[in-house]
């Protein structure tokens, strides 16, 4: 089958593959495989989209935006910080509650289905809830409220040990070695293990080593809005 790519010509995106009789043709549509789910034995070999790449698409589409002056897409992307702005109020929202203090919150514009997975149409609610997917995979957490009816939380609240850290949840795909002369060994390490995760931190799982990378796309975005002099008035600091 060969190696494929994901196509967003289409309403749907789509996983695309060669086929045997689209070698060759210089229509690059012609003979394509395309599914809305990648097919069956598949792995994915690069994601393409990271940070490298997300903070310029973040950057470009804010330098371009204000040509035809509409506010549509800045709505989708505005993201709120309690504390440092005033709580914008909506009830249609999704909040995102970093173990390290912030508390964000994007409007929600409804949700769409990509690859299968529903997911939030607007751009900043989109980040929020992948941040909470990964939030709940890295921390122990209390879910919060429902707001959109589908019998899942909308977001995750992370609990705190004694001494004031997010409980860290226990990753049995993180292993613990042990270097004995020339072999090395794998071991079980106290406090952080299936029965006991009282002292996992962040670098034991690892869900929380990708969010603790991840936050950085909502705080940029409040970073941006606010160079460009497009963030929503309310936001302090920024008049």
């Amino acid at each position: 089958m060969g190696i494929g790519w994901t196509r967003w010509a289409a309403t749907t995106p789509s996983v695309c593959f060669q086929s045997a009789s689209s070698l060759g043709v210089p229509d690059g549509n012609a003979g394509l495989q395309c599914a809305t789910n990648p097919p069956a034995n598949t792995a994915v070999l690069d994601p393409q989209v990271d940070w490298e790449q997300q903070k310029f698409l973040i950057a470009y589409t804010l330098l371009y935006l204000p040509e035809n002056q509409q506010q549509w897409w800045l709505q989708q992307m505005n993201v709120w910080e309690l504390g440092s702005d005033s709580d914008p109020g909506f009830a249609n929202r999704l909040e995102f509650h970093d173990p390290t203090g912030k508390i964000y919150i994007a409007k929600t514009f409804g949700k769409e289905t990509i690859f299968g997975k529903p997911v939030q149409k607007g751009i900043a609610a989109r980040v929020l809830e992948y941040a909470n997917e990964l939030m709940d995979q890295a921390y122990v957490t209390t879910p919060g409220p429902d707001l959109d009816g589908d019998n899942k939380p909308d977001w995750f609240v992370p609990v705190f040990n004694d001494d004031g850290t997010p409980k860290v949840k226990y990753d049995e795909g993180v292993v613990a070695v042990e270097a004995i002369g020339p072999n090395i060994y794998e071991v079980t390490k106290e406090g952080c293990n299936e029965e006991d995760n009282s002292k996992c931190i962040c670098s034991d799982n690892r869900a929380c080593i990708k969010l603790s990378k991840y936050v950085e796309l909502p705080f940029f975005f409040r970073q941006a809005m606010a160079a460009y002099g497009l963030a929503d008035p309310s936001m302090r600091g920024i008049y």
